[in-house]
């Protein structure tokens, strides 16, 4: 159903980068980082949350959990800078069901896949910005996140069923059993990484799959996929950093750089290099 026009969010409801004030304080009443990063998030201090889940990771590798909060955080972060702007525009209660409405029939389609995906997402994105917990907007952002790995998945195994069989039978002749075996474990391992939208675990999984087994083109394919996403992210941490540093938040800005180190790929040393030039001048 549609929202009523009533049901907009006014601007006292709308987080204000100000709810970063108290930060400090909220992050001391305990010591288990992922308990103060949600406590910050909750609060809507996206920008100190992400550092707190960042400081995480790079304490502890493996926490896919503080991982992912921190790329959610970052999307908080850049969705609250986002209402900021279309309230400053001044959206009257009319455009915004009409955002709604529009958000709803994309998304339906695309998780139909009758539409395209990153319409609908963009489009899911920005209704939510003015109806955050409507549960219709975050079941079809669910929806179509899903599809995009559905199809993700038939993609590759479409594109690796074009793999001559000559060369599937000459790695596989220069292989091991015990190879093939990790190869296709490191695969499975990435493929589920990939669903579960653990992208930075996917890419080092199917690296490792492609690096034992050449004949994989299902990871390589994914591997492509995967970078074009964390490639995304890192322009996207990399322009949040900037923000922030111009805002003289230097914590979140060294936060935001550091997660364009994580994220950016082989291909994008120059931004991975400006990045680590920010981090050296802000600490």
């Amino acid at each position: 159903s549609t929202p009523s026009t009533s049901s907009t969010p006014s601007t006292s409801s709308t987080p204000s980068t100000a709810s970063t004030a108290p930060a400090a304080a909220i992050a001391e009443t305990t010591d288990d980082p992922m308990a103060q990063g949600m406590t910050l998030f909750r609060k809507g201090a996206y920008l100190d949350a992400m550092a707190v889940f960042y400081r995480a990771v790079k304490a502890d590798p493996t926490n896919i959990e503080a991982e992912r909060m921190c790329y959610v955080s970052c999307e908080f972060l850049a969705i609250q800078q986002l209402r900021e702007d279309v309230l400053a525009r001044q959206v009257s209660p009319e455009e915004r069901v009409a955002i709604y409405q529009n958000a709803v029939h994309l998304g339906q389609r695309a998780a139909r896949g009758r539409g395209d995906l990153d319409t609908a997402e963009k489009a899911i994105i920005a209704a939510l910005e003015w109806y955050p917990q409507d549960a219709t907007l975050t079941q079809l952002q669910t929806s179509v996140q899903a599809q995009r790995a559905r199809a993700s998945r038939t993609g590759s195994s479409s594109r690796s069923s074009k793999t001559t069989s000559s060369n599937r039978r000459s790695s596989s002749r220069s292989l091991s059993a015990s190879d093939r075996r990790l190869a296709r474990q490191y695969l499975d391992e990435g493929l589920q990484a990939v669903e579960d939208g653990r992208f930075v675990v996917a890419r080092d999984r199917l690296t490792r799959a492609q690096g034992l087994d050449s004949s994989l083109s299902s990871a390589r394919s994914n591997l492509a996929d995967v970078n074009r996403v964390l490639d995304d992210r890192a322009r996207s941490a990399y322009s949040q950093g900037r923000a922030l540093e111009a805002a003289g938040n230097r914590t979140a800005a060294i936060a935001a750089y550091q997660m364009v180190v994580s994220y950016a790929s082989s291909r994008q040393l120059s931004i991975r290099l400006q990045a680590q030039k920010r981090i050296d001048a802000l600490q």
